[in-house]
Formats: C-alpha cells, structure tokens, sequence
C-alpha cells in the first residue's frame, strides 16, 4: 500500500521550479490548521499544540469570536502563534463544498481531532440510534397487536361456527338416533293387510314412481316424500305394503326407508328396481319381493 501523506517539502520544491516562488514565500503556510476562535481574557484566540494562536495583526479584524478559519501558523517564539486566515469556515463555504471536498475535510477533522469528537459523535449517535430502535420496536408492537386483533376476530369466528356446527351436528345425529331406534324397532309389520287408518296422508295414482333397492335393508322412490310410513309385510313374506302415515312405524330420509331385516328376507345381490302398484284399496304401494 502506497503511503498517501502529503510531502510539504516535495510540494515546494516542485513549485519553486514550475512557479519561480521561493521557500520565503510559502513560509506562512509551512503550518496549517483549523482553528476554532473564543474570547479569553478579552482576547480572541485559539489552541494549537498546547500553545495559544492569535488572529496575526492583518487578521485582527476578520477573525472574531466564535469563528472557525483555516489558518497558516507562525510560531512567536516558543510561546504562542499568530494565525492568518486562509479560509473561514462558515455556511457559505459549506454550501460551496462538493462530495470530493467534504469528504477531505471530513478526513482532515477525523485524523486531527479523533480525540475530541468521538465522545460527541458517541453521545449524539447513541440518541439518535436509541430514537431509531425504540421508533422500530413501536412499529413493530403495532403490528403485532394488529395481528393478534385479527387473531382475535378470526378466533371469534371460528368459535360463532364451531358452535353453530356443534348445534347441527347435534341435531342430525338426534336425527339419526331416532331413525336408527325407530327402524331398529319397527320392523315391517307381519299380518293381514289392514285398511288405512285416519292417519294415512292421501296417495294418488298419479305419483307413482318406481321403487329400488340400493342396499340390503333400504329402499328408495320419489313416491317416498313424507316423513313417516307404515310397512306392512305379508304372512308369506310375498308382498310389502307402504302407506304413507303420520304416525307409521318406519322413518324416511331424503326419499329412502330403511327396512330392518329385509336382507334376511330377500337377499340382497345389487341394485335392483322392485315391482310396485297402487292399490286403491289401502291407498299404498304394494311391492312385490319374490
């Protein structure tokens, strides 16, 4: 790695020969620096070295409290220096900086006054990161209490048809209680075919509808539209009459009766469509099993 620093001497030198200057001339800027000037003992001056810098006597006009100046020093003595202002660092000179010049003087603060500016870069970085963080961890608090709020709601909703679900399904299975209990009961009645009692709900000719066997113990038809039907079967086991009533003996669900064990009397080998009339005389259907 090259060595960047500046070679005051090589620098003069070269411009003694290109510019026809002399050591002489550049003697007041041998020593540069920046300088911030105060009031003390009613006197405006800086420090350099240990040593107190007065504005030089061409200078005592310009250079004033509170001013910061680029200055070449000279050294009285070994007791102090006198400055001259080479360039008054204020906000003119700021606004006239490019990136290039900033970053030099940026550089040139950074390796000359380390010292004194990292407790003040520490302390006022330390703020603004403490502000950073603490902005950063609010925002994030607001989001997370937005998504528990949402949580919440969902959580609400879901319970609303948790419940509403429970309250169905506990309906269907009382439901299904009761068709199991009512076919696992009723069984098709044996006997001679009785005449519809003042129960039986009106069945015309005209809804007639073909009747199937979809499983070993259930039947269905479009004809099966009530709720309730009483089932007769036959002494030889020939002949099965359904007659819609209110209060008959056998459940219907969406258009199927179950028949509790009518496999044991016809087995079951398929679907298979049952031959059916009406008969008028007991206002049913009369399904014909073998």
């Amino acid at each position: 790695m090259t060595d960047s620093r500046f070679d005051w001497y090589t620098f003069v030198q070269k411009a003694n020969i290109e510019y026809g200057t002399t050591d002489a001339d550049w003697d007041p800027y041998a020593r540069v620096a920046i300088l911030s000037f105060n009031e003390d003992a009613n006197r405006v001056c800086a420090k350099f070295n240990g040593k107190n810098v007065y504005p030089h006597n061409m200078f005592k006009e310009r250079i004033k409290n509170g001013d910061v100046w680029v200055c070449s020093l000279t050294l009285n003595g070994n007791t102090n220096y006198f400055a001259r202002g080479i360039k008054k660092l204020d906000a003119s000179f700021l606004m006239e900086l490019n990136k290039g010049d900033i970053d030099t003087v940026v550089d040139f603060l950074w390796k000359n006054n380390r010292a004194s500016l990292e407790p003040v870069l520490e302390e006022k970085y330390k703020t603004i990161f403490q502000e950073k963080i603490t902005e950063l961890v609010n925002e994030a608090r607001k989001e997370d209490l937005l998504k528990i709020e949402e949580l919440e709601t969902e959580l609400e909703r879901l319970k609303k048809v948790s419940s509403e679900d429970k309250a169905s399904i506990k309906s269907l299975e009382g439901a299904l209680e009761a068709a199991k209990s009512s076919n696992a009961s009723f069984a098709p009645q044996q006997g001679p075919m009785l005449p519809p009692s003042n129960n039986f709900v009106p069945w015309g000719v005209s809804d007639m509808a073909p009747v199937t066997r979809i499983s070993p113990e259930a039947i269905t038809s479009e004809n099966f539209t009530r709720s309730r039907y009483s089932v007769h079967l036959s002494a030889d086991h020939r002949n099965l009459l359904i007659v819609a009533d209110a209060n008959g003996n056998v459940l219907c669900i969406q258009n199927t009766i179950t028949l509790s064990g009518l496999d044991t009397i016809l087995p079951f080998s398929g679907e298979t469509e049952l031959p059916c009339t009406y008969n008028p005389s007991f206002n049913g259907l009369m399904i014909t099993l073998n």
